[in-house]
């Protein structure tokens, strides 16, 4: 089964067949668990199948950065692992609502990882670091 990323950071509804043949049955028990990002953590990584889906987060999240007062691009760095990109945000401050919207923001592009820290480990000893500092303004202005 796929894990799917809230795109608005409230909810997430996973529907499932238990295989058997429901044909009859007039009511189906849904269940909704609601997932959430843990803003406060050191570090948060969040991995990009294509460089595009890189670049265009880097150009939205600009735009968005422009406008709140949160401290992310100085302490973001750009990573090449295994065909993915990854972008590490370290110490991520600011106004509350604003740092949740942006998180939002980069799960429409992005997926967050599990474990942060520990992968953050994993890609500076295997991965290929590309940008060590601002890598969102950075990719931004390069590209």
């Amino acid at each position: 089964m796929k894990r799917l990323q809230p795109l608005s950071g409230d909810f997430i509804v996973t529907v499932t067949r238990n295989g058997k043949n429901n044909v009859g049955l007039a009511r189906h028990k849904v269940q909704a668990k609601r997932k959430t990002l843990n803003i406060n953590q050191p570090i948060i990584i969040y991995s990009f199948t294509d460089f595009d889906d890189v670049l265009t987060f880097c150009n939205f999240a600009t735009k968005a950065l422009t406008d709140k007062k949160i401290n992310t691009d100085k302490n973001s760095s750009f990573y090449q692992y295994l065909n993915k990109y990854y972008i590490c945000l370290k110490n991520i401050s600011g106004n509350t609502q604003a740092v949740k919207r942006f998180f939002s923001l980069a799960s429409e592009f992005g997926t967050c990882v599990d474990s942060s820290t520990l992968f953050e480990r994993k890609l500076i000893e295997y991965g290929t670091k590309i940008i060590s500092k601002n890598a969102i303004s950075t990719l931004n202005k390069k590209f």
